[in-house]
C-alpha cells in the first residue's frame, strides 16, 4: 500500500519524487487516547512526541507524576498553573475541552467512523479548538490518509525552502495549491517532508 501511495506522489510533485527515496518514513507513535492527545495539543502544540514535550512534563508534574485523563486534570489550581508558568488561555482551553469530555460523552463516540469534516465541526465547536489541533488529531491520532495542515510551523518552513520557485505566491497559497496535488494521500505528502527536515538536521 505505502508503494502505491509514495508512486503517486512522486508522479504528481518532483519535489517529493526527489525526496521519498532518501526517507525512510517514522512510524507514528501509539495513541494514548483521543483525550490525552487533545491535552498534548493544547499545552504543548504537539502529538508526536505526547508524553516529552516541555509543556506535557511540567503538566504531569501538576498531577504528581500521571499520566493527565478527564478526571485528574480538575485537581490542577489555576495558581498552580501560574507557577508552572503555563499559559493561562492554556488553561481554560484545557477545562473547557474536559467540560465538553464529559458532557458530551465524547468517550462514546465513534471516532473512527466519523468524517473529517464531522470531526472538525464538533472540535472546534469548543472555544480554543482551531483547525491546527483538529490536524494533529486527525493526522497523528486518527491517521487520517488526507490530511494537511497548512498552518504547521514546521510544514510551512520546509515548503518555502523546498518550493523556493514558488515564492511569487503567498506562502499559504502556494501550500494549498501544492498540497492538492497530494490528494487523496496529503497526509503522507506531509509526513515525508516533515521526515526530511529531521533527516537534515541529523
Amino acid at each position: 500500500m505505502l508503494t502505491e501511495i509514495t508512486n503517486q506522489l512522486s508522479q504528481k510533485d518532483p519535489v517529493l519524487a526527489a525526496i521519498i527515496p532518501q526517507v525512510t518514513l517514522p512510524d507514528i507513535a501509539p495513541s494514548l487516547g483521543i483525550y490525552h492527545d487533545l491535552v498534548s495539543c493544547i499545552v504543548d502544540q504537539q502529538i508526536p512526541q505526547r508524553t516529552r514535550g516541555t509543556y506535557m512534563k511540567k503538566l504531569i508534574g501538576l498531577l504528581s507524576g500521571e499520566l493527565p485523563n478527564d478526571n485528574n486534570i480538575y485537581t490542577i489550581q489555576e495558581e498552580d498553573w501560574a507557577i508552572a508558568k503555563m499559559a493561562n488561555p492554556k488553561y481554560h482551553t484545557l477545562f473547557r475541552v474536559t467540560d465538553a469530555w464529559h458532557a458530551q460523552k465524547m468517550d462514546t463516540w465513534n471516532w473512527q467512523e466519523m468524517t473529517d469534516k464531522d470531526i472538525r465541526d464538533r472540535l472546534q465547536a469548543i472555544k480554543g479548538i482551531g483547525p491546527q489541533t483538529v490536524d494533529m488529531i486527525l493526522l497523528y491520532t486518527l491517521t487520517r490518509p488526507d490530511v494537511f495542515p497548512v498552518g504547521d510551523y514546521h510544514l510551512k518552513q520546509i515548503m518555502e525552502d523546498m518550493y523556493e520557485g514558488e515564492k511569487g505566491e503567498k506562502l499559504p497559497k502556494m501550500m494549498t495549491r501544492v498540497g492538492a496535488a497530494w490528494a487523496p494521500y496529503r497526509s503522507f505528502g506531509t509526513r515525508y517532508l516533515l521526515a526530511w527536515k529531521e533527516e537534515r538536521k541529523r
